[in-house]
């Protein structure tokens, strides 16, 4: 049974449009099919990947980099090993809430990995970020 909403903001025109466009399509029962089916096609060219949050450190005696602490943070989608830079920024903060401490630690740093992947740093929030 479907019982979610969501509701998003656009002009008057827009709505028009999406409501044309709707009655339009043979296959559509109004504007939240239309919208659903639109984000189903959508949906096929991206994939779920689980992110982690990682701290690298170096270990005293060998002064190599080792993994010190690994802790999930949640899934992101990603097209061509894309990510959009928004999605990196909050898994960002999120991963810092777990694990900021550890990774506060002199010689210590924090990445995001996805697919076994680090996911790299974008440079501004227009930027996308991709599996490195």
């Amino acid at each position: 049974m479907k019982d979610s909403y969501i509701r998003f903001r656009c002009t008057e025109q827009e709505k028009r449009m999406i409501e044309m466009l709707a009655l339009a399509d043979p296959y559509s029962n109004g504007v939240s099919e239309y919208i659903l089916d639109l984000i189903r096609k959508d949906a096929l060219n991206y994939r779920t990947a689980r992110v982690d949050a990682v701290v690298y450190g170096l270990t005293k005696a060998t002064l190599q980099t080792v993994e010190k602490r690994r802790e999930p943070v949640g899934e992101v989608l990603i097209s061509e090993d894309v990510i959009s830079a928004k999605a990196y920024f909050d898994l960002m903060k999120k991963a810092d809430e777990v694990v900021g401490k550890t990774a506060a630690r002199p010689n210590h740093y924090l990445v995001l990995e996805a697919e076994g992947r680090r996911i790299n740093h974008p440079s501004t929030m227009a930027d996308v970020t991709t599996l490195e």
